[in-house]
């Protein structure tokens, strides 16, 4: 199903006769697909205004993506042989826009105060298959535009609304600036990725909150507050609901199998790899590598002039590319922040690692799922981790049991099956 990550408005007469976006295409040109066939069906032209500025802010994240190219072809083919039709592409299930009152898009830039004679409204709610169409906005706290992409909380939020609408639901991801956007009212469930910020409960929804990091700073009100509480730690989770007196479910981190899974054919480097960035001080993980004089790659924002330049490889690593990067390198270094390795909260890095069948050393964060247990090593000082790594060639896996570490993980902890445990409780709870 085509998913549409920027802001598109446009009569809903229009969105219906054209038949919503292509479920063919994944990223690219669904915007110029959709104003080719809103322009055929309605006989009206396609008008580019000369008078809005464009400031480019950052470089789009999608322009060297491996979809690109499929894209352009997909959209060539149905350009000629026609659009193939899907109710999962609709755009207009959970919105109604009632008019403009004569407005156009020509218009409206010259006069803002017609923007008030647009009515929005609910629509009425479908059911699919026996499950109610649910209009989620998914809330975290990375920030708009600039920087964005180096936020872990970015690649999470847009993977589980990727899941979530595989199971049919129209899903919204609001970051820093709109976590209070003004029409939340039309939002059935709104789904709070704890991690710097709170958020205030919305009325009229069910609100869920689900902490990934930074457990210490969620308050008890915060959690009472919710409809339904998760906690990506099982230890945390029983704390708290028995100091609290309020339900916390365990609910773990997990992984994206389109993005980490084995590669075939890679051929495995000798670094010790780490991905994440400095967070404006020396990780744990990183400092005790260079001290255990690994041949250390270290891909990440804010390493400048706290690690010797020979180790810095790069700054960003797009995500299509991290699962390969995982499989081949020799060894991959994950460490905690404080409050989460203290309080069991699991890195998704983890997952990721694990997925793509390689072997992953991390700060000892506690009790592991038996699908990580058995793969991952865990070291407490500098001390040891310079052990493992002395002793990485005995101590590593063979790869029969990373590839069925992987298997298990892709079976059992994606975002897949955490959207579905997610809908099943909000229709349970009577979203």
């Amino acid at each position: 199903m085509a998913a549409v990550t920027f802001p598109y408005l446009m009569e809903r007469d229009v969105a219906l006769d054209a038949r919503g976006f292509n479920p063919e295409l994944n990223e690219m040109w669904l915007d110029i697909d959709f104003a080719r066939r809103a322009s055929a069906g309605s006989g009206r032209d396609n008008v580019v205004s000369g008078r809005a500025p464009a400031v480019e802010l950052m470089k789009t994240p999608y322009s060297n993506a491996p979809g690109h190219r499929s894209d352009i072809e997909t959209y060539l083919r149905t350009a000629t042989n026609g659009y193939r039709s899907s109710d999962e592409s609709s755009i207009s299930t959970d919105l109604v826009i009632a008019g403009f009152r004569g407005t156009s898009p020509e218009t409206v830039p010259n006069h803002p105060d017609l923007w008030r004679e647009v009515v929005i409204a609910k629509n009425a709610r479908k059911i699919i298959d026996g499950v109610p169409r649910l209009r989620w906005s998914i809330k975290t706290a990375a920030p708009t535009l600039e920087g964005s992409y180096v936020w872990g909380d970015t690649y999470f939020a847009n993977s589980l609304a990727k899941a979530l609408r595989r199971l049919g639901q129209v899903v919204s991801v609001d970051s820093l600036e709109v976590m209070a956007k003004p029409r939340s009212d039309l939002d059935d469930v709104v789904l709070n990725l704890r991690g710097w910020e709170a958020l205030t409960a919305v009325g009229s929804a069910l609100n869920v909150i689900w902490v990934i990091s930074h457990p210490d700073l969620v308050t008890a009100a915060e959690v009472r507050a919710s409809d339904l509480a998760y906690a990506a730690s099982t230890q945390w989770a029983a704390e708290k609901s028995h100091a609290w007196e309020v339900e916390i479910r365990p609910l773990l981190q997990c992984t994206d199998p389109e993005l980490f899974a084995p590669c075939a054919g890679g051929e495995r480097g000798e670094d010790v790899l780490f991905v994440g960035n400095s967070r404006g001080q020396a990780r744990q993980a990183v400092e005790a590598a260079v001290a255990a004089q690994a041949n250390l790659s270290v891909f990440g924002e804010g390493w400048k002039g706290l690690l010797d330049d020979r180790f810095i490889k790069g700054r960003h690593v797009p995500a299509e590319l991290l699962g390969k990067l995982y499989g081949t390198a020799n060894v991959v270094l994950n460490d905690h922040w404080q409050d989460m390795k203290v309080n069991g909260f699991i890195s998704n890095r983890l997952f990721d690692v694990v997925a793509s069948a390689g072997w992953a050393i991390t700060d000892d964060v506690g009790e592991l799922p038996p699908a990580l247990d058995s793969v991952v090593a865990k070291f407490c000082d500098a001390e040891q981790l310079a052990g493992i790594l002395a002793d990485a060639k005995v101590r590593r896996p063979s790869q029969q049991a990373l590839i069925s570490a992987s298997e298990r993980v892709r079976s059992h902890h994606t975002f897949d099956a955490r959207a579905k445990r997610l809908l099943q409780d909000v229709i349970a709870a009577g979203a």
